[in-house]
Parts: structure tokens; sequence; C-alpha cells
């Protein structure tokens, strides 16, 4: 289950030391992101492709960038997706990782020893702050 790879991957990486490569990150971001186009309502971008089909190749592109560039950062990017792929589903709207936008704003640490996917105790950085700090619903 994918969400059991996570905590086990997330177990691996907590005590990773390093500094996040940015430039890797968008780099790679950019790589696997489709054409999009401009959403006037929500003000934000979606995305063109077929939402199921679009949506396993962003989870692999995902998954990619995780595992080899950013362990800071792993969450920020598994509650982005997973979040989106609920709301969208039923809709059949399509997927967007919107989880980039974060990124680049604050990073995000884990505790030491805890293996549930805290977020750093200087923000409370849950799913639905993280929806409000970037305006992504009105």
């Amino acid at each position: 289950m994918a969400s059991r790879l996570l905590l086990t991957r997330c177990a691996q990486l907590r005590q990773f030391q390093g500094r996040p490569q940015y430039p890797a990150l968008l780099q790679i971001t950019k790589t696997h992101k489709r054409e999009s186009h401009g959403d006037s309502k929500h003000g934000h971008k979606t995305w063109r492709d077929d939402p199921e089909e679009l949506a396993e190749e962003n989870q692999q592109a995902m998954w990619k960038w995780v595992l080899y560039w950013s362990p800071f950062y792993i969450v920020t990017v598994y509650i982005g997706f997973m979040r989106n792929e609920e709301e969208h589903h039923e809709k059949r709207q399509p997927y967007r990782p919107y989880a980039a936008t974060c990124i680049r704003k604050k990073p995000l640490r884990f505790w030491d020893g805890d293996h549930s996917l805290f977020f750093s105790p200087q923000r409370n950085w849950t799913s639905k702050g993280y929806d409000e700090e970037q305006h992504l619903h009105h």
C-alpha cells in the first residue's frame, strides 16, 4: 500500500541531514508536468490530460521526486497529491500536484524518533492550513 510505503520510507529518511536541492526539485517537477491552461474560476492551473491516466503517471513521478531528491518534503508532496486525488476523483477533474508552491516557501522537518509524519512545530502545516495559505479553495 502506498501509505505504508510512505511511512516506511519516511522512517528511513527522517534523520537525513542536509540542505534541499531546490534547482533539482524544480527541474524534475517541470519535467513531469503536462501542458496546462489557466482556470479562472479557481485561480490555478488544471490539467488537460485524462484524470486517471495522468494520476498514475504523476504518482510515479512524485514518488521518484520524493525518494531521490527531498526527504524533507515527503509529507508535503504526499498530502498535496492525495488530497487532490480525493477531492477531484468523483468529478473526474484532472489531477494536479500542487505541493510545489509550498515547497519553495517553508521547509518541513520530521520529529526525531517519530514515524507518524508530524509536521514542524514552528507552523501548523495541516492540509487545512496549507489550503488556506495557498488560497486553493474559495
